[in-house]
C-alpha cells in the first residue's frame, strides 16, 4: 500500500516536472534570456560579466532541471521490483527522450532553437539525477546492514 502511495506521488511530481521543463520551454527566446540574465546580474553589475556568464547559467539551469527529471524518474522505477540495472536504464531512457522532444518543442517557439547540444547536457543531468539517487540508496543500505549487525551482536 505504502509503495503505490510513493508511486502516485512520484508519478504526480513527474507530470509537475514535465509541465515546469515545458512552461519554460514555451517561453521565447528574449524571456529565456531575460531570466537567466536577471539571475547573472545578481553575481556582478558589470554587462561584460553578466554577457559572459549568463549562458553558463542557461546550461546549469538545464543540467539541474534534468537532473531532478532523472531523480524522479529512477525513483518512481525504485518502487519496482525490476532488475536495477533496467530500472537505471528506463530512467535515463525517458529522460534523454523528454529531453529531445523539448528540444524538438522549442523549434516551434519564437527566438528559441532546438540543439543537440542541449540535448547533450540535458542528458547528462538525467544521469546525474540517477545517480545521485543511487547514491543516497547505496548510503541507506549499507546503514541498515550496519543496523542489522550491531543488533544480531
Amino acid at each position: 500500500m505504502k509503495k503505490n502511495i510513493l508511486r502516485v506521488v512520484l508519478l504526480i511530481l513527474i507530470f509537475l516536472w514535465m509541465y515546469v521543463v515545458f512552461g519554460f520551454s514555451k517561453d521565447s527566446g528574449e524571456a529565456s534570456s531575460g531570466l537567466s540574465t536577471k539571475i547573472a546580474s545578481l553575481f556582478s553589475k558589470n554587462e561584460n560579466v553578466i554577457s559572459a556568464i549568463e549562458p553558463i547559467i542557461r546550461k546549469i539551469a538545464h543540467l539541474s532541471e534534468y537532473a531532478a527529471g532523472g531523480f524522479l524518474f529512477y525513483g518512481f522505477f525504485l518502487t519496482f521490483k525490476i532488475n536495477p540495472k533496467i530500472q537505471i536504464t528506463i530512467s535515463i531512457l525517458l529522460g534523454v527522450i523528454y529531453a529531445i522532444t523539448d528540444e524538438i518543442h522549442q523549434l516551434f517557439v519564437p527566438g528559441r532553437s532546438g540543439k543537440i547540444q542541449d540535448v547533450c547536457i540535458d542528458s547528462i543531468g538525467v544521469v546525474i539525477g540517477v545517480c545521485v539517487l543511487l547514491f543516497f540508496v547505496k548510503i541507506i543500505i549499507l546503514i541498515k546492514d550496519n543496523i542489522r549487525k550491531k543488533e544480531t551482536i
